[in-house]
């Protein structure tokens, strides 16, 4: 991996319009885009979602990386938000880049089908890229997040799926 410095980041700056926040910052010089062990993040109310790219200065296979988002699709300049990552549906884990001191850094969940809409929908997840790192969750986490927030959910999924694995066997054992 390709080290970068300082003054590309400040270029990137340059070219959003906005500031990065320190923590942000260290995060891209040292890992430009490599994704954590732990992926799963809470959105909401007994919601969570995954990173599934963070995106940095060199692309990867699907080509992700900040030169996408500047000027094209999404409105930095306005909303003051960068796309830092995605999650698999397309949603983007944004960072605050105003110069506002309390704003700078905050982390938020914006749904990529609001994004041409008047009202977009943004979800406060954290207020420094630091703490969002910190809460990550691993896959067997995110379960048990999702089993105690919405029990009689994961309960229902654990039946329909039982329901669907024997309806499955017996398709099978039919077919025979």
């Amino acid at each position: 991996m390709k080290s970068y410095s300082d003054e590309e980041v400040k270029k990137l700056e340059e070219e959003v319009g906005g500031v990065l926040s320190d923590s942000y910052k260290r995060f891209l010089l040292s890992f430009d885009g490599t994704l954590p062990q732990k992926r799963f993040f809470v959105v909401g109310n007994g919601d969570s979602s995954r990173i599934h790219h963070f995106f940095g200065f060199e692309c990867d296979d699907d080509g992700q990386r900040y030169q996408k988002f500047v000027g094209e699709r999404y409105s930095v300049e306005t909303l003051k938000l960068l796309p830092i990552a995605d999650d698999p549906f397309g949603n983007y884990i944004c960072l605050d880049i105003s110069a506002s001191k309390d704003g700078n850094g905050a982390i938020f969940f914006v749904e990529h089908e609001s994004l041409n809409a008047e009202y977009i929908n943004k979800i406060h997840l954290s207020g420094d890229f630091d703490s969002f790192i910190d809460a990550l969750m691993s896959s067997d986490e995110n379960d048990e997040y999702i089993k105690s927030a919405a029990p009689e959910t994961w309960g229902d999924f654990d039946t329909q799926l039982e329901e669907m694995k024997r309806l499955r066997q017996l398709e099978i054992s039919e077919k025979k």
